[in-house]
């Protein structure tokens, strides 16, 4: 009986196992294209898909003995089955699309991973090569692909070095973005990899230097030999920490037009550096607010800036400074804005904005001669100053309030008082609002207030300003207690009238913060 079942298990798949005329001829090209990653050619794809064929069945044919035998159904078997199934996986891949995609489309979608000018890569596009051998061909014909330098963290692999030097080849003459981070050690840079990447500082045109977490304070002076070889350097990003000192090289960049020295958040002191900032169009940095106001005065070209203080702002022993090209400023303390002439500002953001503070952001508007049109109150107060200060920004487009505290009446007021009714003049022209809400908002003055600005209206006797729609309007929670339930019906109402309305989440509040500080 064991015998008649062998023979019978035998019989029943010995048609898919003999493939004499499939075979001859054609194992070498099988393969070059299952390990080369080759297209098939036109001629080929037919014999290929017969063994796939071939092997479904035998796969069938597999499967049917396996049910019927069961639980007895012996392990070399089931063993046949794992390697069918492996061929037919290795023989699709040979004709996935991927292979034959058109030249065209290729760049394309590699063009698209260039386009981030702001993105150093986290690890060069060497798995792209391993995709096909067309793919291959193109990562390699393009230098641009090769010019972030992701210095690898010590203790080095062996290899690192080599790979590096691999990657400043491909990218012949491009320009270089180099990224180093540190780990939580007294690590520095590998002399092996210092002179790789010192040798190609005439092509850095962006260096990010993460040394928060060093606790070496020689940890970047692999950097001295750069001095005076910087000058495609254009944007500097640093977050320091207060261990590594920074030597004297960045004084000399002509090129240098964009400085980060902390986080987006504010978070990490800056470091005590040399820059020419006379040159310098983009800021970021936090320290002590008389070195604030230095870097400032000697900054008259800045046209985006994000400031963050180390100590408590004296008013009294700070200089005013005019920034004659100030576009955009991110400002932790809106009282410090007295010190400030910025007469071509159009966005403000304030971290902090609390009562006390909110008259002092209009009369700076006003002294400046600037017309806001995007105002973020990120953490704010909210009382009849801000109803105040938003009266006396007639040309605002986009407004931000992020409710720092549940303070049922007085949002009601404010709700009231931004109510479009044919006589408000709080915010005419106002085009995206975002508004955060505690636990206790009031919904119906604030929905009433939304839906009065869904309606265009011309220019009156009583109202000589044109009111704009609105367009735009994203409601967070500052506290995370909302439940989406509670308000899913009135944005509804609202996304059924043509509103672009959405409730964010703390998470996506969080990105939202990154992105508009970066």
């Amino acid at each position: 009986m064991q015998q008649s079942e062998s023979n019978c298990r035998q019989d029943s798949i010995a048609p898919f196992s003999l493939r004499p005329q499939l075979i001859s001829g054609t194992a070498l090209d099988l393969t070059r294209l299952s390990e080369g990653n080759y297209p098939p050619l036109d001629s080929e794809i037919p014999f290929i898909r017969g063994i796939i064929s071939e092997e479904l069945a035998r796969v069938d044919a597999l499967d049917a003995q396996i049910n019927r035998d069961c639980k007895d159904a012996p392990p070399e078997l089931i063993g046949d089955r794992a390697e069918a199934a492996e061929r037919i996986r290795k023989h699709r891949s040979i004709l996935s699309p991927v292979r034959r995609m058109p030249p065209e489309l290729i760049c394309g979608i590699f063009a698209l991973l260039l386009e981030d000018d702001d993105e150093i890569l986290p690890t060069p596009l060497w798995h792209l090569g391993h995709i096909c051998r067309s793919w291959r061909l193109f990562v390699l014909g393009d230098t641009q692909f090769w010019r972030c330098i992701t210095i690898p963290t010590a203790p080095l692999r062996p290899g690192d070095c080599a790979m590096v030097e691999a990657q400043l080849l491909r990218s012949g003459n491009a320009p270089l973005k180099v990224y180093w981070v540190v780990g939580n050690t007294k690590e520095t840079m590998d002399p092996c990899m210092a002179d790789l990447l010192v040798a190609e500082s005439n092509r850095w045109v962006s260096l990010r230097l993460d040394v928060f977490h060093s606790h070496s304070v020689d940890a970047l002076e692999w950097l001295r030999p750069v001095h005076g070889h910087l000058a495609a350097l254009g944007k500097l990003e640093m977050d320091h920490g207060s261990h590594a000192r920074v030597p004297d090289v960045f004084g000399i960049a002509p090129s240098l037009r964009e400085v980060y020295l902390t986080d987006w958040a504010l978070g990490h002191a800056s470091p005590d550096i040399s820059i020419p900032w006379g040159q310098v169009v983009r800021y970021r940095g936090s320290c002590e607010a008389e070195f604030q106001f230095d870097i400032l005065q000697a900054a008259p070209n800045l046209q985006h800036c994000v400031v963050g203080f180390e100590d408590s702002f004296d008013r009294d022993e700070c200089a005013s400074v005019m920034l004659p090209h100030l576009r955009c400023l991110y400002i932790e303390n809106p009282g410090c804005l007295v010190h400030l002439s910025t007469p071509m500002l159009e966005d403000l953001f304030c971290l902090e904005a609390e009562t006390p503070s909110l008259p002092s952001v209009l009369a700076f508007v006003r002294s400046s001669s600037c017309a806001l049109t995007r105002l973020i109150l990120m953490e704010c107060a909210i009382s009849a100053e801000l109803i105040t200060l938003l009266r006396g920004l007639p040309a605002l487009t986009y407004l931000l309030v992020g409710a720092e505290t549940d303070k049922e009446e007085e949002e009601k007021a404010l709700f009231e008082a931004m109510t479009l009714s044919g006589t408000s003049d709080i915010c005419p022209r106002l085009a995206s609002l975002w508004y955060g809400v505690g636990e206790q908002f009031p919904q119906d003055p604030f929905f009433a207030m939304i839906h009065s600005r869904l309606m265009r209206r011309q220019p009156s006797a009583d109202q000589p300003q044109p009111h704009s729609c609105l367009m735009r309007l994203r409601i967070f929670d500052t506290d995370d207690n909302i439940e989406v339930a509670d308000i899913e019906a009135p944005i509804r109402a609202l996304h059924d009238k043509g509103l672009d309305v959405v409730f964010m989440d703390e998470h996506l509040v969080d990105l939202l913060k990154a992105e508009i500080l970066v």
